[in-house]
């Protein structure tokens, strides 16, 4: 099965509704306050409340932010959607900081954990709550370039091994709009899904997305089957 589709740094409802309109699924909130996709959390609380949909999933990104933040939002945004419309939706956290493994299964909740060249992975493969990692593009075109590709994979596949868990963890690729996909990377791995990033390659002007570019873009890689689609007209 293709890879799904997940949008990143969404901040405005024109473009959750556009999006959510086209069948997207996946989404991620950066809560990050010095990021450039940064959404306050009462932006998001009302977001969500006023325009959720069944079956989305709804992903809060933070860095190394203190517990009782990330607490407070994951608390905040699950009672909305508890009181919105009954179908099943959910909220995963993701990382991208220097987070330990105990930090994050805090929460109690669903994790995906953002790797860079110089993250360890074996600490978190036997994390309760980790659900997956998000890799870069450029990680892996870094170790293509170094001829490493391959043996990051052997490397990988051990150490998931080692943990002897259960269900391999799940992987989402981090792309940039105009990144120079290369084929071989999704015959070795198994992406579950793929991100695209709200940013000025789709915006028309400073924090205006361009919603006609930006589904230009998507079907340009649901067109070359890099991703799957996310309706029967798309």
């Amino acid at each position: 099965m293709p890879p799904k589709i997940r949008i990143d740094g969404v901040y405005d409802v024109s473009t959750f509704t556009h999006l959510s309109n086209m069948e997207v699924e996946n989404f991620l909130f950066d809560c990050r306050p010095l990021s450039y996709q940064f959404i306050q959390q009462h932006c998001l609380n009302e977001l969500i409340k006023d325009n959720q949909r069944p079956f989305q999933n709804y992903y809060l990104k933070f860095s190394d932010e203190k517990d009782f933040v990330v607490r407070k939002l994951l608390n905040d945004l699950n009672e909305t959607i508890s009181n919105g419309p009954q179908e099943k939706k959910s909220v995963i956290l993701e990382f991208s900081g220097d987070e330990q493994s105990r930090y994050m299964d805090s929460f109690k909740t669903p994790y995906f954990k953002e790797i860079n060249q110089q993250t360890y992975l074996r600490p978190y493969m036997s994390s309760l709550f980790l659900q997956g990692f998000v890799f870069p593009f450029s990680f892996f075109s870094e170790l293509k370039e170094n001829g490493g590709l391959e043996s990051f994979k052997e490397q990988f596949d051990d150490e998931i091994k080692l943990a002897q868990i259960i269900q391999a963890p799940k992987l989402i690729l981090k792309i940039e709009w105009d990144d120079d996909i290369f084929g071989s990377l999704f015959d070795l791995f198994d992406f579950d899904a793929v991100s695209f990033p709200i940013n000025a390659n789709v915006e028309s002007a400073y924090r205006q997305v361009n919603l006609e570019k930006t589904e230009q873009e998507i079907r340009f890689f649901i067109d070359n089957g890099l991703v799957g689609r996310v309706n029967k007209h798309f």
